[in-house]
């Protein structure tokens, strides 16, 4: 700022008893007038800058009063007085206060707007990329009708005007600390449904849009006074998911996280959290609303021991730092990696933590189901690794940033059947469920009854598609030679493995499990992983 001016959290921080002068220049936010217990009429005018807000008590007898009398939210004023505090707190005494011109406004006005502390644009793309996460392809549709729908507004929009994150680009930092949260938690609640939840925390505010006019000092509209940012935003909501053909059910859902996520009826919600994800979303607008607040005290807060009253918390916030040496410390909830394996089969998921405890790899392993569930995802590569990355990335839309995603896909090769079943080896009779593995089995052997057993010949083979949290695909190879013999033999592992013989003499079904972990085309993909894993 100009160096005849001194920014308000400069002001703020005078100390107490120095009855320092200042001129500062500042946004008038708010005004009001009241009496005071003589009958006297005097103002409250809240400014502020890009460094802070102050709120003044400015008496009739004072120069002032006759300027901000002939003001409204959103002049700027170059503001003349004195430091003062009463009872700790900071009270200055103006002298006299002038408007800025529009020239002066426009060459002071960088100093003037106070912007989310984190870049823009960073912002929308994160945003954007965590809304691509939504697995429902309708859900996500529907954000991103509803966002094109308000346009600009909603990435420069005030979240409030004065509580939490008021200021430019609030809206958009508070709707993205929700959408973060949502993804860092999800998998802490897998009753929770994902599509749902992210949208509602990216959507939650989108009434704001409306409800708030977008000058240089923030006021509600007419038509955010008649009918607030819940129903506002509902509308919205409403609009975007018929334009999408979102299905009934989910409609009604998605609304109800808008119109409830004030949390209480007295606090604005036109209805009371009742389904998993609006409880969720609820939450998380509860947390980062307060933090926003404590963010804002302590920002403005001069250098007092306590900041100024919070409203929304009904406190103040003690402004010194904990005296802790590891303070900036970095904390792990894991030393590990967390991996996500693209399944519900518990036995795969089961067998892959197996070796990766065995070997002594310091992962964290967990299955699609830890995350909401594997998402529908059609399997029509005619490779292997391609059907593996299909998993891979269908699974990586829906888990946390900071994860591996982990698909294979695998099968057993028969030459004598031109490579079959191969890729289709799941699946190979047509039957889902529990009786899949023995109606497989029945179909390969009638399909080799005439087969000698020189030409029996087969191979398991095992495809690891790996997606790693910043971008890079790999895949890993794995296989295991032998021979399809002429009936079940073993009653240990699953699918073909009671009809897969190897050389020694044995099928893979009747291994011990250890011993099978060792030698598996999975486990020979999984060491190749490992091995990339380490590097990492």
């Amino acid at each position: 700022m100009n160096s005849d001016f001194q920014k308000i959290s400069e002001i703020k921080s005078l100390p107490e008893g120095s009855r320092a002068q200042f001129c500062a220049c500042a946004i008038l936010k708010s005004l009001q007038k009241r009496l005071a217990k003589n009958g006297s009429e005097f103002l409250v005018a809240d400014f502020a800058d890009n460094s802070g807000s102050m709120t003044l008590m400015v008496f009739a007898d004072s120069l002032a009063y006759i300027s901000l009398t002939r003001a409204s939210a959103g002049d700027a004023f170059k503001i003349f007085g004195v430091a003062d505090f009463y009872n700790g707190r900071f009270s200055p005494k103006i002298d006299s206060m002038e408007k800025l011109s529009e020239e002066e406004l426009q060459s002071l006005l960088g100093e003037l707007v106070e912007v989310a502390p984190e870049n823009a644009d960073a912002m929308r793309a994160e945003l954007f990329s965590i809304i691509e996460k939504i697995p429902n392809p309708d859900v996500r549709e529907t954000v991103k009708y509803a966002l094109n729908d308000v346009g600009e507004v909603f990435f420069r929009s005030t979240a409030a005007i004065k509580m939490h994150h008021a200021y430019v680009c609030g809206l958009l930092e508070h709707s993205l600390h929700l959408a973060r949260l949502a993804v860092k938690l999800l998998p802490m609640y897998p009753f929770v449904n994902p599509s749902l939840a992210i949208a509602g925390a990216v959507l939650h505010d989108i009434g704001k849009t409306i409800e708030y006019s977008q000058g240089l000092a923030t006021e509600k509209t007419k038509i955010g006074i008649l009918q607030g940012h819940v129903v506002l935003g509902f509308r919205i909501v409403r609009k975007a998911a018929l334009k999408c053909k979102l299905n009934e059910d989910l409609t009604g859902r998605l609304e109800h996280i808008i119109l409830s996520h004030q949390g209480e009826l007295q606090w604005g919600a036109a209805a009371v959290a009742a389904t998993p994800e609006a409880v969720f979303v609820s939450m998380l607008d509860y947390l980062d609303a307060r933090m926003g607040a404590v963010y804002s005290a302590l920002k403005t807060g001069g250098d007092g021991e306590f900041t100024d009253l919070v409203p929304a918390l009904q406190t103040r916030i003690l402004q010194s730092k904990p005296d802790d040496e590891f303070a900036g410390a970095k904390v792990e909830v894991s030393s590990g990696k967390k991996i996500f394996i693209a399944t519900s089969n518990a036995h795969k998921v089961k067998e892959i933590k197996a070796m990766f405890e065995e070997w002594g790899v310091d992962c964290d392993v967990g299955g699609a189901d830890e995350i909401g569930g594997m998402p529908e995802c059609d399997e029509n590569a005619d490779t292997f690794e391609g059907n593996a990355f299909i998993k891979a990335d269908a699974l990586k839309k829906i888990a946390p940033a900071d994860a591996y995603v982990l698909a294979d896909d695998s099968g057993i090769v028969v030459d004598a059947l031109g490579g079959n079943p191969g890729i289709h080896s799941a699946r190979y009779a047509g039957v889902k469920g529990e009786g899949a593995d023995k109606a497989n089995n029945e179909k390969l052997l009638k399909a080799l009854e005439n087969i000698p057993d020189g030409e029996r010949s087969a191979r398991f083979v095992c495809v690891l598609a790996l997606v790693c949290p910043n971008g890079e695909r790999k895949s890993f190879e794995g296989r295991v030679e032998g021979f399809i013999n002429h009936g079940a033999k073993g009653k240990n592992g699953f699918g073909y493995d009671p009809l897969f013989e190897l050389p020694e003499g044995m099928t893979t079904a009747e291994l011990p499990e250890a011993c099978k972990n060792e030698i598996s085309h999975r486990a020979r993909a999984l060491k190749e992983l490992i091995k990339f894993l380490k590097t990492q």
